[in-house]
């Protein structure tokens, strides 16, 4: 595990390089007000400081050293396995920031079945589109995508290649292969050198 996965501002300081305010901007009216939000893979909850008060935020999450700092903060987080569907609670708005590239398909279709069964309304998902530029050239290509899986390295789940703008997209319109997810609409477009996808029923 990186140490940024092991100290909550270090990881604060170096994703607010990552995420701009353009896309944290249009994540919050995404999410809208007086909605109950479910954080899935939140880490510390630090999305709680982007999206209106008026909603009520939790999360879950199984980085101990990162539900303790947000639980210091008053959030309503819990120590959780993403995977465990009892750690779920219906919500009206699910967002999963970055959790996709760090899946295998397989595990994606388990994960969504679950997310999809518990959003009442809308299934926020972002995703990096810059690490595509990776697979395009050659050598140092592949220095650039080493280097990014080393710095994304969360100990946990290991990443193994980068998907392409094509692959995500085709996940997108798929809704991971999750028949719970067909019963949802499905947009997406790239904000601020990100997927910002966004499942409504």
């Amino acid at each position: 595990m990186r140490i940024q996965y092991r100290h909550p501002k270090i990881y604060d300081f170096l994703i607010s390089f990552i995420y701009p305010k353009k896309l944290m901007g249009e994540i919050c009216k995404e999410v809208g007000k007086n909605h109950s939000v479910l954080d899935v893979a939140s880490g510390y909850g630090r999305m709680s400081k982007f999206i209106d008060s008026s909603n009520p935020y939790s999360g879950i999450d199984i980085n101990k050293g990162f539900i303790r700092h947000g639980q210091s903060m008053g959030l309503d987080l819990k120590l959780a396995d993403i995977f465990d569907s009892a750690s779920y609670k219906q919500s009206d708005v699910i967002l999963m920031i970055d959790v996709v590239h760090h899946l295998t398909s397989e595990k994606l279709k388990e994960l969504f079945d679950i997310v999809f069964s518990y959003a009442n309304k809308k299934v926020i998902v972002v995703e990096p589109a810059f690490t595509e530029i990776a697979p395009r050239y050659g050598l140092a290509g592949k220095v650039i995508g080493w280097f990014f899986r080393k710095m994304d390295d969360d100990g946990i789940n290991k990443i193994t290649h980068w998907f392409t703008r094509k692959e995500y997209e085709q996940m997108f319109k798929n809704h991971f292969n999750s028949e719970v997810g067909s019963k949802f609409l499905v947009s997406y477009r790239i904000v601020s050198n990100h997927h910002l996808v966004i499942f409504s029923r």
